[in-house]
């Protein structure tokens, strides 16, 4: 009988782990089986009287006791040894096997429950075992971390803290790709009373990503959120607990290549403040040049064009205020019909709350640095058109308006100074006249053909009692010049 009470004590408990530790200590296991024995052998031991129980009532407990032994003989070799080695066959099945994705609604595969996953703690200097069947009956989050993440470390804090707040309910189960010797000492430096899954590559195949912290929530052995650390919280625990149902915000995985553009993966429903920045060939479609702005957002864009027109459109200058010290000045302004070499597509998108001034800055340093030119502003001394008054003690002339268009000055001003492109040589005017009032002309043809008849604009102006004279002024001039480096190829 000494005998069978030996082998007795090697029969292996199931203990469920607690949220504090995963394996049983050898004393708590020492305890179960004395606690164990004695609820069995209470039936047959001697009672106060000392007699002993009925024959009857023995045979089936031996039988019971000798059916134990021979089942603890032949599981004694292996009873320690069980967890680690099914830890190791899930590590070699997730390299071999195809595994299937979970999504959020799947329900957790039986052959998920019962793997084993090695994990560590500050609790314990050895490495221990667990399987998440241990917590069918409770919330799981899976945490995905590592050492070097730093909202990792937030994160795990905060669970920590969870753990303690739910531990009846919860369990918090974090994992790590890394080894125990940098897991181990990690936890122990941070205060983290956590213990963590390592060398984990299993559970990354069933729920595959590409940032950490990466968190997955399992109710009822069901997925019920893919989602990222800031959107757990102890309110949002209480109410599912209580059986609630509570929104997670899905956590996107997107696979892109770095050459693919990011824009068509904009979340279009997010307060948009992204910074956008693109410059291409010639793309065969596209036309215009504009400006747009929205609550968010507000976007410039010149598409299909020359250098310098890109310049022009995007400071929003006159072609002749640009001055170009380039080796091939056809190059950067002509467009040629079906040649496309020198054409671009730009387009500059920034939040509304940009000022101009700074649109203005980004677009020129992207330019500049797109073309590698050394675009900037200069004072120069050029020879320049001033409209001046022509006789200030004679009465200005109020010519006959019967249908005729009404123009401002600022807007005459700029008649004479646009041109569609650049172009050399082209004429510059310049207002110092006292004058304030309006011009009448049949339509804004008049001033652009008068821009290059200066006899005829100084006709036209005579009855405004004005006059163009041609003199030096110093004034600002947008230079292009190339750098060294530069290479049109």
């Amino acid at each position: 009988m000494k005998i069978f009470l030996r082998l007795l004590g090697k029969i292996p408990i199931r203990r469920k782990l607690s949220a504090v530790s995963y394996e049983p200590s050898e004393k708590s296991c020492q305890l179960s089986v004395v606690s164990y024995q004695h609820s069995v052998l209470g039936s047959w031991l001697p009672d106060k009287s000392g007699l002993m129980p009925k024959t009857y009532t023995l045979i089936p407990f031996l039988i019971l006791v000798f059916v134990s032994c021979s089942a603890a003989l032949a599981q004694e070799s292996v009873v320690h040894t069980t967890p680690a080695a099914t830890a190791e066959a899930t590590a070699s099945k997730t390299i071999d096997t195809e595994i299937t994705p979970l999504k959020i609604g799947d329900k957790i595969p039986d052959e998920l429950w019962e793997m084993y996953f090695s994990v560590v703690s500050t609790k314990s200097d050895q490495v221990q075992y667990l399987s998440l069947g241990d917590f069918k009956d409770k919330l799981i989050i899976l945490d995905f971390w590592a050492t070097w993440c730093a909202p990792c470390i937030s994160s795990l804090h905060k669970l920590d803290t969870l753990q303690e707040q739910f531990k009846d309910d919860l369990m918090v189960i974090p994992t790590s790709y890394e080894p125990e010797s940098k897991v181990r000492p990690f936890l122990k430096d941070k205060g983290i009373e956590l213990p963590s899954l390592i060398d984990e590559a299993a559970l990354k195949k069933y729920f595959p990503h590409r940032s950490i912290p990466h968190q997955i929530i399992i109710d009822k052995s069901e997925v019920i959120a893919i989602t990222s650390a800031n959107e757990i919280n102890s309110e949002k625990l209480t109410q599912l607990l209580l059986g609630e149902t509570q929104q997670f915000k899905y956590k996107k995985e997107i696979d892109i290549d770095g050459f693919q553009s990011i824009i068509p993966y904009i979340d279009s429903e997010v307060k948009r403040k992204d910074f956008q920045s693109v410059l291409t060939g010639y793309v065969n479609g596209l036309s215009n040049s504009g400006y747009q702005k929205n609550e968010y957002l507000q976007a410039q864009y010149v598409f299909n064009k020359t250098i310098a027109f890109m310049y022009t459109t995007i400071l929003k200058i006159f072609p002749n205020e640009i001055e170009l010290n380039v080796e091939d000045k056809e190059w950067y302004y002509k467009q040629k019909r079906d040649e496309y070499e020198n054409r671009f597509c730009y387009q500059l998108i920034i939040p509304s709350y940009v000022s101009e001034s700074q649109m203005k800055s980004i677009a020129l340093n992207s330019l500049n640095g797109y073309f590698n030119l050394n675009g900037r502003f200069e004072k120069r001394n050029k020879e320049c058109f001033i409209i001046t008054d022509k006789n200030t003690k004679s009465k200005q002339v109020r010519p006959h308006t019967m249908e005729k268009m009404e123009f401002p000055f600022k807007t005459i001003l700029g008649l004479l100074n646009f041109s569609l492109n650049w172009s050399p040589n082209t004429n510059r005017f310049l207002n110092e006249s006292s004058y304030q009032g309006a011009f009448w002309a049949d339509n804004p043809n008049t001033f652009t053909n008068l821009r290059s008849d200066i006899t005829k604009l100084n006709e036209f102006l005579g009855d405004y009692n004005l006059q163009v004279i041609k003199e030096m002024r110093t004034v600002d001039v947008f230079v292009i010049s190339e750098n060294h480096d530069k290479s049109k190829n």
